[in-house]
Order: structure tokens, then C-alpha cells, then sequence
């Protein structure tokens, strides 16, 4: 049988319905070409959990049929979203709540994660990778991370350079006077129509594993490892989302693992990691349960 011709054992709906799209389309469905799965979820829209299972079904016929399923390769590599419904880079940096706590804290920090993203032009690995050492600020007051200049735009507010001093400033703080001081210099924070990032930050020689850290309800910081790829696009979903600005009050205070992505406005590319995710824990599952029923079997008489 030919890869074209092979289909799922079992044919679920999913299946089912990607399959006549792609024959009405006249559109190859084994395998499925990375345009031809892009245009089918733009064509055919759903709700968050029926595209998890749409995509789920398309995934398993081609792991069935012995072929690797493609993806668009840009959603793979630019997380930032653009077009409508989506704020840009000024006007998510201009709306970020920076006053109060803890939520003032999170918005330091994903103004901190938009810069990364949607100026530098990151991947979400690359992102997590960014090390205190990459972030400096030279004697002029200029903001660089790695080799890149950020920008000091005219207005203070979608300054990008303001986002990063602000960010840089609360870690240093942090590590200095500790969780309490912060909490005073965030709560007590007045927005000002100056340059932060003209001021000089001690940043410099600071312990700091990540500067992504997962933040909990409580202001402190998870700094041993950083944020997760689901996380980020998880933040830069809700930044960036433009129906919820400026009037939508934050949500209930949540960070790190257990922020949900909108799956309606996610990615194929998210998707995908969430149910290799599951995958995985399937399978560390079921290792587990036989190395038990050996070990069961090893004693028994």
C-alpha cells in the first residue's frame, strides 16, 4: 500500500472530515503538506479543544502511515503575532500594567519577554536562553542584549529600553533588599512621562539563574529554571491580545506551568508541542507501569 493510499485504522470523525476537505480541495491528505494543514484549520475554524483533537487525528494518521507530519515553517520560528486582533510591539508595551502586586511584577517581567520576542526577533528557545551576562548597558545609558541595540523610542511608555531597565532594575532589587523591597517598589510604582532606562542599573554581578522566572500568586519568584515554551505563548497571547485592553481586568494571578494557552488563537506549532507533551507522558507511564509488573513478577514464587 502507498503512503498516499494508507488511512487510520480507526477513522474518527477528525480524520474524516480533513480527508474529504483535502478530496473536495484536491489536496493530497498522506502527507499532508504543511500549506495544505495551515489552510485546512484557516478554512475550517473550531473551538480550542476541537482543533486539539482535529490536529490529534491528522497526527495520527501519519504516524500510522509512517510519515512525519509537516508544519508551516514560520509558526515554528516567530512566536510574535501580527495582523488584527493583535497588539504590536508599542502598543503592548504602552498598555502593560505596571503598577500593583503581584501583577505589576508579571507585567515587568512579560514586557521584559515582549522585547526578547517582538524586538529582538527570538525564538521561545532562544528566549529562555537569554543570560544576565547577555543584558548591558553601556555608559551612555544605551540598552544591548547579545549583540543587539535595543531602542530608546521618543515617548517613555512603548520605550523598549524602559522595559528592559524596569526589568533589570527589579532583579537587582531583588537580590539585593530581597521580596519585600520589591514588593514597595512595584505597589508604590507612579508612572512617569521620563526615560527609566536613562538611569543607571546595578544589574551587573546579580545572582539570577534565568531572567524568565515563573512568578506565583504571591509575588515570588521560581528563578531555577525559566518560563516554559507553553508559557510564553501562553503571556504573549494575552499581551498581545488586543479585545482585552485597556478596560479587561487582569485575570486571577496565575504563572510558569499552570498558565493556559488560548488554544483558539494558538499556533499549530503550540499545539503540537502540547500533545508530544502528552504523548511523553504517556509513554513514561505506561514504562513505568511494566517495570513495576516485572519487578511483581521477579518476586513472586
Amino acid at each position: 500500500m502507498t503512503a498516499t493510499a494508507a488511512r487510520p485504522r480507526h477513522a474518527s470523525a477528525e480524520w474524516s472530515l480533513f480527508d474529504d476537505w483535502c478530496m473536495a480541495a484536491d489536496l493530497q491528505p498522506l502527507p499532508a503538506a504543511a500549506e495544505t494543514v495551515a489552510e485546512f484549520f484557516r478554512e475550517v475554524p473550531a473551538a480550542g479543544t476541537t482543533r486539539i483533537r482535529r490536529l490529534q487525528a491528522i497526527r495520527r494518521a501519519h504516524r500510522e502511515a509512517g510519515l512525519p507530519l509537516a508544519l508551516p515553517a514560520h509558526e515554528q520560528a516567530i512566536p510574535w503575532r501580527s495582523g488584527k486582533g493583535w497588539l504590536e510591539l508599542d502598543d503592548t508595551l504602552r498598555r502593560a500594567p505596571l503598577k500593583g502586586w503581584p501583577n505589576g511584577l508579571a507585567a515587568r517581567r512579560d514586557m521584559f519577554l515582549v522585547v526578547l520576542i517582538g524586538e529582538c526577533g527570538y525564538s521561545r528557545e532562544d528566549a529562555r536562553t537569554v543570560k544576565l551576562g547577555d543584558v548591558r548597558q553601556d555608559r551612555t545609558g544605551a540598552w544591548y542584549i547579545r549583540d543587539r541595540r535595543i531602542p530608546c523610542t521618543p515617548e517613555a511608555g512603548p520605550c523598549p529600553s524602559c522595559a528592559v531597565a524596569r526589568w533589570m532594575k527589579v532583579l537587582e532589587i531583588w537580590d539585593s533588599w530581597g521580596r519585600y523591597s520589591v514588593r514597595e517598589h512595584v505597589a508604590g510604582y507612579r508612572p512617569v512621562d521620563d526615560h527609566e532606562c536613562l538611569d543607571p542599573v546595578g544589574h551587573e554581578g546579580i545572582m539570577a539563574h534565568t531572567l524568565l522566572p515563573g512568578i506565583d500568586r504571591h509575588g515570588w519568584l521560581a528563578d531555577w529554571e525559566p518560563m516554559s515554551a507553553r508559557s510564553i505563548s501562553a503571556v504573549l497571547a494575552y499581551r498581545q491580545d488586543e479585545a482585552r485592553w485597556p478596560h479587561d481586568p487582569q485575570p486571577a494571578f496565575r504563572t510558569g506551568p499552570a498558565e493556559r494557552p488560548d488554544f483558539q488563537r494558538t499556533s499549530m506549532q503550540d499545539l503540537t508541542e502540547l500533545l508530544d507533551d502528552l504523548d511523553d507522558k504517556a509513554a513514561e507511564a505506561l514504562r513505568r507501569s511494566e517495570a513495576a509488573m516485572k519487578a511483581a513478577l521477579s518476586t513472586s514464587f
